[in-house]
Order: C-alpha cells, then sequence, then structure tokens
C-alpha cells in the first residue's frame, strides 16, 4: 500500500477534462494472491455498501478526495473481509 500524489476528473461531464489535485491510496497485489485487481475491483463495487475504485496496470487506487467520513473504515472492512476469505 502506497500514498500517491494523483488527479480526478470533475463531476459527469460538467468540466469535460477538468482535472484536480487529489491523494491516491494504490494497493498492489502480487502474483501469489488467488484473485486479480479486477475481481476484487469487482467485489468492492458490488458488495453491500459498494466502494469505487480505479484500476491502474495491476493496483487498485481509492481516491482520498472522494471519501466522506467514516468511510475508510467501511474500506478497511471490506478489505479485511477479502483477506480472510469471507
Amino acid at each position: 500500500i502506497t500514498i500517491e500524489k494523483g488527479t480526478s476528473q470533475v463531476g459527469g461531464g460538467s468540466f469535460p477534462g477538468y482535472l484536480l489535485p487529489t491523494y491516491l491510496v494504490k494497493l498492489r497485489l502480487y502474483s501469489d494472491k488467488k484473485i486479480s485487481v479486477t475481481k476484487l475491483e469487482k467485489c468492492l463495487r458490488c458488495g453491500e455498501q459498494p466502494i469505487i475504485t480505479r484500476l491502474e496496470h495491476d493496483s487498485i487506487l481509492f481516491d482520498v478526495r472522494t471519501l466522506q467520513e467514516g468511510e475508510d473504515e467501511i474500506i478497511y472492512q471490506q478489505l479485511k473481509k477479502w483477506v480472510k476469505g469471507e
């Protein structure tokens, strides 16, 4: 897990191509895992409380700019369940 500077695009078309600075939490999976980043992204997105991420190479990116207070705990709990195989 790393934290990187990045950008995120504004809204649903109101400012096409306009980017805002943000920080990204980058979760990189290694080949010994039994799940791909694509499958983990789908599990997070389709869970009880959907978590929207970005995929980049072999990593999942969480955009800190889009998180509300307390959502970090939701992400943590979902990832913990995934690690435990629940």
